[in-house]
């Protein structure tokens, strides 16, 4: 499982905020199909001041065998489970990736930012199996002050 991230840039619609693209890209690289496939994602550890999702990409939800996924249901108020576990199963070489698009808002004296995926499965013969990964952000600060005096002589 590989987790990548876009640079964090201002939020155009929040100031305040940061914007970060998540790319989640799961195989089962295994020589067995995977049930019970979790991908869990702990934005609120991550971003304890706040964040959004903004949005999705393509696809919204995974396609796995006899699966019908949950659409991403983040708030901001919980862990988010990003599949039903209880209906997906992941064959030998298939993969599947989830997109999140999350506004954040920075925490005072951070520009570094570290978000791990943990991805769970279990064998037909009951071995569990984990993958995790970090996808790392940095907000790169333009800081920048402007003033103007005059006198009416």
């Amino acid at each position: 499982m590989i987790k990548t991230a876009t640079a964090a840039l201002p939020d155009d619609d929040t100031p305040s905020n940061f914007v970060v693209t998540y790319t989640i890209h799961v195989t089962n690289t295994g020589n067995v199909p995977l049930s019970d496939v979790s991908v869990i994602d702990d934005l609120n550890t991550t971003f304890p001041n706040g964040w959004t999702l903004l949005g999705t990409g393509t696809p919204a939800a995974p396609a796995l065998n006899n699966s019908n996924a949950v659409g991403i249901a983040l708030n901001g108020a919980a862990t988010g489970q990003l599949i039903d576990p209880l209906v997906d199963t992941l064959g030998v070489d298939e993969d599947f990736e989830i997109v999140l698009v999350v506004s954040f808002t920075p925490t005072d004296g951070e520009s570094d930012y570290n978000n791990t995926v943990d991805v769970t499965g279990v064998s037909p013969a009951g071995t569990g199996v984990v993958s995790t990964s970090t996808a790392p952000v940095t907000i790169d600060e333009d800081p920048s002050l402007s003033v103007i005096k005059t006198s009416g002589a």
